[in-house]
C-alpha cells in the first residue's frame, strides 16, 4: 500500500453514482482521502488542498463544464478532472483550459477498478515528478548561490563556453566583466599542448555524473601570462541545463603592482610626505544592487590605510581623525584611484558606478575645487561613471554655494549624492530637486538600529518611501547582519551597503 495520501473530490448530485466510486476508491492499494462537494462553494473549498482526481457526473459537465474547468485552473490546475458516465469513456489525452480531462464508464465493476487504479498511480507519479523539480529548482539555485559567494575561483562551462563565473573566477582570469568571460572561448585560456586532455575531461564529466579528480594544468589570464593550477570538473546543472562546474586553485599566485604612495606623489604643492612608513590602500566595495533589470552596479571606493606595524586602518576611521587638509588628501587619492578602476579603464563601456564621498572642503577651498573640475573634465568618459558624495549638512550649511557649484561638476559628467542623510522635510526635498541630486545615501546608524528587529522601523521606513517616491536611488549604508539584510531587501533602496556584504574579504579593520 502507498504510504502516501491521495485526496479526492466527488462532485455528489448521483448518491448511487458517488456510493460506486467510494467503493472503487476505497478497494485500491492507496490512502484515499474522500471529500464531497455539494455546492460550488464547498468545491472550492475541496479545490484548495489540491486534490489528485476531481470526480464529476457527465451530465453535470455538458451543463457547466466550463465553468468547472475554469474554477479547477484557477484554484487547482495540477488536478485532473474526471467525468463520470454509465457507459462512455475518453482517454487521458484531451486538455481543456490547461486541466487534464478524461472520461470512465461505471457500468463494468471490472474495468472501472481498472481504470481508478491507473488514475491514481497516474496522479501519484505526476505528483512525485513535479516534487522532483521543484527539489532540482532549489537545488540548483542553492548550487549557483554557493558558486557566486565561493572564494575560489569557480564557473559553470558548457560545451567549450562559459555561462556564468563568481568574481573570484574573473579576477583571477583577469576579466573586467562577465560579459567579457563569456564571449571568451574557453579552450583559449588553456596551454596549447593540454587542451585535449582539458577537452575530454570536461566533455565526460559533462555527460556523467561523476566529479573528475584533481589536475594540474598551465592555463593563461585573460591577458595570456601562463601561470599552474589545480583544476576540478563537477557535473552540475546552470538555469536547467546541464553543465560542469570547472573550479580553479592556482597554486602561483602573481602579486599584483603595488600602489603609489600618495605621500610620495603630492597632488598638490602644500602636500607634505607625512607618513612615509604608511600606505594606503585601494578598496572599491561592492553593494547589494536590488533593481538589477534598471540600474547599474555600484561600487563604493573606501581605501584602508596599512600601519608600519601591519594594522589595517578602516575609511571609518581615516574619515574621523582627518582634519580639512588631510581630508582632501584622502579624497584626491581616492578620486584618481577611482579613474584607473579596470572597470572605467575597459574600451568598453561599463556597466558599473563608483561612489566616492568628498568633504566639505569643496566649498572652503577654491583651490581645490578648480583642481578638481579640471580633473574631472579631463576625463569625461571615466567621470560620467562616478558619483561625488557630500554630506548633507555642509550642503545645507553651504546651500547658495552649492548652487553655484554643483551645475560646474554635473557638466563634467559625474554624478552627484547627499550623503549621510538621516531625515527627510519639504526643505530638504526642494533643495535636492533644485540641485539635481541623483542618490541618497542614508546614514548608517538607521541600518544599525534594526538590527535584532523583526521589521523595519516606521522612520526608515517613511524616508526610503519618501525618496524613492521623489524618482531619487536610495542607498542603505550600515547593512551589519542578514536579518537587516532580508529586511532592507523589501523595502524600496536600490542599493545596500555593509559589513556583512564585504564579510568574505578577510579584512581587519582597526
Amino acid at each position: 500500500m502507498s504510504q502516501h495520501t491521495v485526496a479526492c473530490v466527488i462532485v455528489h448530485q448521483n448518491p448511487a453514482l458517488s456510493q460506486i466510486l467510494e467503493v472503487a476508491l476505497r478497494q485500491t492499494g492507496f490512502e484515499i482521502q474522500l471529500t464531497y462537494a455539494k455546492t460550488w462553494a464547498e468545491l472550492e473549498t475541496s479545490l484548495a488542498t489540491a486534490p489528485a482526481l476531481v470526480f464529476c457526473p457527465s451530465d453535470l459537465m455538458q451543463q457547466r463544464e466550463e465553468r468547472l474547468l475554469e474554477l479547477i485552473q484557477q484554484r487547482s490546475p495540477d488536478s485532473i478532472c474526471v467525468k463520470v458516465a454509465q457507459r462512455h469513456w475518453e482517454p487521458l489525452t484531451t486538455r481543456v483550459l490547461a486541466v487534464e480531462l478524461c472520461a470512465i464508464s461505471v457500468g463494468d465493476a471490472d474495468l472501472l477498478q481498472q481504470q481508478i487504479n491507473y488514475l491514481l498511480n497516474y496522479s501519484t507519479l505526476k505528483t512525485r515528478f513535479r516534487q522532483c523539480k521543484h527539489l532540482l529548482s532549489i537545488a540548483e539555485l542553492r548550487c549557483q548561490w554557493l558558486v557566486d559567494y565561493a572564494r575560489e575561483p569557480v564557473a559553470f562551462v558548457a560545451r567549450g563556453k562559459h555561462l556564468h563565473a563568481n568574481v573570484a573566477y574573473l579576477s583571477l582570469f583577469g576579466f573586467s566583466s562577465e560579459s567579457e568571460a563569456l564571449a571568451t572561448p574557453l579552450l583559449s585560456l588553456i596551454s596549447t599542448d593540454e587542451r585535449q586532455v582539458f577537452s575530454t575531461l570536461c566533455a565526460n564529466a559533462e555527460r556523467s555524473a561523476c566529479p573528475s579528480n584533481r589536475l594540474l594544468l598551465t592555463l593563461k589570464r585573460f591577458d595570456k601570462k601562463p601561470f599552474r593550477a589545480e583544476i576540478r570538473f563537477i557535473p552540475s546543472v546552470f538555469r536547467g541545463q546541464r553543465c560542469v562546474q570547472l573550479h580553479v586553485h592556482a597554486l602561483v599566485e602573481s602579486t599584483p603592482p603595488a600602489l603609489a604612495n600618495p605621500w610620495d606623489q603630492p597632488v598638490a604643492s602644500q602636500v607634505k610626505q607625512t607618513r612615509a612608513s604608511q600606505q594606503l590602500q585601494a578598496h572599491f566595495q561592492e553593494t547589494l544592487n536590488l533593481q538589477t533589470h534598471t540600474q547599474p552596479s555600484l561600487l563604493i571606493a573606501e581605501p584602508n590605510l596599512l600601519t608600519a606595524s601591519g594594522t589595517s586602518i578602516s575609511y571609518r576611521n581615516l574619515l574621523a581623525s582627518a582634519k580639512q587638509g588631510g581630508r582632501f588628501k584622502l579624497d584626491w587619492w581616492t578620486l584618481r584611484n577611482a579613474l584607473l578602476h579596470p572597470l572605467l579603464q575597459s574600451q568598453h563601456r561599463s556597466e558599473h558606478l563608483i561612489l566616492i564621498s568628498v568633504g566639505d572642503w569643496i566649498f572652503k577651498q577654491a583651490s581645490q575645487f578648480k583642481a578638481l573640475v579640471k580633473l574631472l573634465n579631463s576625463n569625461q568618459r571615466l567621470a560620467s561613471q562616478l558619483i561625488l558624495a557630500i554630506p548633507m549638512e555642509a550642503c545645507l550649511t553651504y546651500s547658495v554655494l552649492a548652487r553655484q557649484l554643483f551645475p560646474t561638476l554635473k557638466r563634467s559628467g559625474v554624478r552627484l549624492a547627499l550623503d549621510q542623510v538621516n531625515t527627510v522635510n519639504a526643505t530638504l526635498l526642494a533643495q535636492i530637486k533644485q540641485l539635481k541630486l541623483d542618490f541618497i545615501r542614508l546614514a548608517p546608524e538607521l541600518a544599525q538600529a534594526i538590527v535584532g528587529q523583526q521589521t523595519v522601523s516606521q522612520p526608515l521606513h517613511h524616508l526610503i518611501q519618501t525618496f524613492a517616491h521623489a524618482n531619487l536611488l536610495v542607498i542603505i549604508d550600515g547593512v551589519r547582519d542578514i536579518n537587516s539584510l532580508n529586511l532592507l531587501c523589501l523595502t524600496s533602496a536600490t542599493y545596500l551597503q555593509g559589513d556583512i556584504l564585504n564579510k568574505f574579504n578577510g579584512q581587519t579593520s582597526l
